[in-house]
């Protein structure tokens, strides 16, 4: 999932499930990227999933997490780097289209 920053910078949630079997381990990680500049942060590291409720609430949780970022970390980053052009379309390997 990328969708854009208030400045036009790129923000991503990136999910990466390691293991084999159950449970798997997935990880979150936030993403922003701007012209000459990438940066990202940790959401959930490794948690063992089991169960589909245990994805329900992993994604609730993670969801709530960066609700919590939009309003507070993406704008202090966005004050830091100020605007990208609309031309940045990717975020690591996931690209924006409109």
């Amino acid at each position: 999932m990328v969708k854009r920053s208030p400045c036009g910078n790129l923000i991503g949630v990136v999910m990466d499930v390691g293991g084999f079997g159950k449970p798997s381990l997935c990880s979150f990680d936030l993403m922003m990227r701007g012209l000459g500049w990438q940066i990202g942060i940790p959401i959930l590291p490794q948690h063992p999933v089991l169960t589909n409720e245990d994805w329900t609430n992993t994604n609730m949780n993670v969801a709530e997490i960066v609700k919590h970022l939009e309003s507070t970390f993406v704008p202090h980053i966005d004050a830091i780097y100020g605007r990208s052009p609309p031309w940045i379309t990717d975020c690591g390997n996931v690209e924006y289209r409109d």
